[in-house]
């Protein structure tokens, strides 16, 4: 039975997480925002790290920095410069504010010493919405990938490792020199005490159907996710970094609590 729990940025759903007989029977699928992110900014009623068991990661989602076709902007370097040579005039938008995007978009304009207007909405659908209808200038999320290829938006950098199958035109911000940090995970977790022979028989489950070529095409052109798969143990060591990372940028540009 799948019960979503909407709102608060992941927050509401995770801390029903938190609260739940650990018996095995509840589990939680898991994005960066409510345990990376939102303990930084602002009070939660769970520990991030030590309310959850960690049962498997299965995937990394696809962020693009888009712009419309019809811009000017052929590179992330021109948008860059443009957005130095007339600043606080150009805008770009997430899929809300104090995402994940919108933190990477202040960490670059930080090293950039440039200034870029967010244009807060609330979600992707919205952020699509006004991309497309031409009320800003670039976006950062996962939504807008699809419309690359089909010619609506061009794709000026990807937030990942490694180019995107699906874009391999497309750099990624570490081969155009940004090497900032950005959480970027979904998995399986349960409240705290799971016994660890449940765990590794939901790991062993989960990691079944990850395999699945259906499942994976599924990621790629539904879900705009990478398939990507860690073990309990991994999965938790990535996000504790990525928790204790974060912590640090956020510090740096002014938006921890």
């Amino acid at each position: 039975m799948v019960d979503n729990k909407g709102g608060g940025s992941g927050v509401i759903g995770i801390n029903a997480l938190s609260k739940a007989s650990n018996g095995g029977y509840t589990i939680g699928n898991m994005t960066h925002s409510p345990i990376v992110v939102v303990p930084h900014i602002r009070s939660v009623p769970y520990h991030p790290i030590n309310d959850f068991t960690f049962i498997m990661q299965y995937g990394e989602f696809m962020h693009a920095f888009c712009v419309l076709l019809n811009s000017p902007w052929k590179t992330l370097k021109e948008y860059i410069e443009d957005s130095r040579k007339n600043a606080g005039k150009l805008t770009y938008s997430t899929p809300g504010p104090l995402s994940v995007p919108h933190i990477f978009i202040q960490q670059l304009a930080m090293q950039e010493n440039i200034k870029i207007n967010h244009v807060p909405v609330q979600g992707d659908a919205e952020m699509a919405t006004v991309h497309l209808g031409g009320h800003v200038d670039a976006t950062l999320g996962s939504t807008m990938i699809p419309h690359i290829p089909s010619g609506k938006v061009r794709g000026l950098a990807v937030a990942s490792a490694k180019r995107f199958d699906i874009l391999p035109d497309v750099p990624t911000f570490p081969e155009l020199g940004y090497n900032m940090d950005y959480p970027n995970f979904t998995g399986f977790i349960a409240p705290k005490g799971v016994d660890p022979r449940i765990v590794k028989k939901l790991e062993e489950v989960f990691k079944k159907a990850l395999d699945d070529p259906s499942f994976k095409e599924f990621c790629v052109k539904v879900a705009s996710t990478t398939p990507l798969y860690r073990d309990s143990g991994s999965f938790k060591a990535v996000v504790v970094g990525s928790y204790e990372q974060l912590g640090v940028s956020l510090k740096k540009t002014g938006l921890a609590k």
